[in-house]
């Protein structure tokens, strides 16, 4: 009798042929690029933290985690939001999106963004949903937000679809819009966790990551209206090996990106893939000491955790658990061009794996946004609600 994971791993090959198939009978993709900006390089910046605030969680949620932080402006001041999945525990069939605002430094009362009942009643037969997980959100240039959410029907987290909600009017309801057409065998095994990466033509390049039996990153592209371009090539894995997941992408230039991936391997380090041609194709990059993650000067430990980047000052800061085990350590550190001599740039957590016969649980999934010379991440804090620091740049 076969074994489960033989049967998945079949399955995914399958369905990497026949999406391979079913792209190549689509219109070609129209070429775009990435937006880019001209960062204020700072060549000896320092981050100083000036603030810490632990974001209320709703009435009788005992679990929240996978923060996202999302920053726009309206009516000329820049607005801060949260989004995170909170309930009773991770997987829990009353989890919710919600979200928060931060106005005038206090982060208000969370309101629910949706819940699996909602998507049932908005859409209909097959649109039933077991659990919610990881929430990301980008603005498209007519102020509408839109939000992508993990969800699942039958099985774990590798039989998620991603379901795409829009807001279109600031502070409306969050409307259900359907699921992104990713897979051809029931649409299942992807999911999202990075942050969307503008296009020049209006859309985004959306970081996501298959994971049905093995996993690899997966560059999705979508137009002005936040769906799925239907053409070829709209749908392209990413490099790295079969145990990669979750990029983060930082832009160069209109071209050129790097994505780090959380590796689920044993080799306790974080992956590196770039592109140089806007999404198209992606590269695997190696090490100038061998192959990545040997020692030298481009090592990065990091457990099987979730991490994140993001271009500050012209550098590039990578903000990820430090060790090869366990999430109780938090850190940013900093690289100038994003790949090698990452160094120690701030500690936001440290605590031992147990003080007094305590299990310290997590600190994990950190999320930044940069608002005029201030970072704010976000990040689960023992996965009982979300934490926010705020870090000013400073020579």
């Amino acid at each position: 009798m076969l074994s489960p994971r033989i049967i998945f791993a079949a399955l995914a090959v399958l369905t990497m042929a026949v999406g391979a198939w079913r792209q190549a009978n689509l219109p070609q993709l129209e070429p775009s690029k990435f937006v880019t900006m001209s960062p204020q390089v700072m060549p000896n910046m320092a981050l100083l933290e000036v603030a810490r605030y632990d974001i209320p969680m709703p009435a009788d949620a005992l679990a929240a985690h996978a923060s996202f932080l999302l920053a726009d402006k309206s009516g000329g001041q820049d607005r801060l939001r949260a989004f995170w999945f909170a309930g009773s525990r991770e997987s829990g069939p009353d989890v919710e999106i919600v979200m928060s605002q931060f106005l005038s430094g206090v982060w208000t009362k969370p309101v629910t963004v949706v819940n699996r009942h909602t998507v049932f009643r908005e859409l209909g037969l097959g649109s039933w949903i077991r659990r919610l997980g990881n929430p990301v959100a980008w603005i498209d240039a007519q102020g509408r937000t839109h939000l992508y959410v993990v969800a699942t029907g039958l099985g774990g987290w590798s039989a998620s679809r991603i379901l795409h909600l829009v807001q279109a009017k600031q502070d409306g309801a969050f409307q259900p819009v359907g699921f992104l057409q990713l897979s051809p065998f029931f649409n299942l095994s992807h999911l999202v966790r990075g942050v969307p990466v503008p296009l020049t033509d209006g859309g985004v390049l959306l970081p996501t990551y298959f994971e049905l039996g093995i996993k690899y990153p997966v560059a999705i592209r979508l137009n002005k209206d936040g769906e799925l371009v239907q053409s070829r090539a709209a749908v392209v894995r990413m490099a790295g090996n079969i145990k990669s997941l979750q990029p983060s992408v930082v832009v160069a230039s209109s071209t050129n990106a790097t994505a780090y991936l959380r590796d689920n391997s044993d080799d306790k380090k974080l992956r590196f893939v770039q592109t140089m041609d806007a999404g198209a194709t992606w590269q695997n990059v190696q090490s100038s000491q061998g192959a990545v993650g040997e020692a030298g000067a481009d090592f990065v430990i990091n457990p099987d955790s979730s991490p994140t980047a993001i271009k500050v000052a012209g550098q590039t800061l990578l903000i990820h658990n430090p060790q090869t085990s366990g999430r109780h350590r938090l850190v940013i550190e900093s690289s100038k061009d994003g790949l090698r001599g990452f160094k120690r740039f701030a500690t936001l957590e440290y605590e031992p794996p147990q003080i007094d016969n305590v299990e310290f649980n997590e600190y994990s999934y950190p999320s930044a946004v940069v608002i005029g010379k201030q970072l704010h991440v976000s990040y689960t804090y023992q996965k009982r609600f979300i934490r926010h620091v705020v870090l000013e740049a400073a020579k």
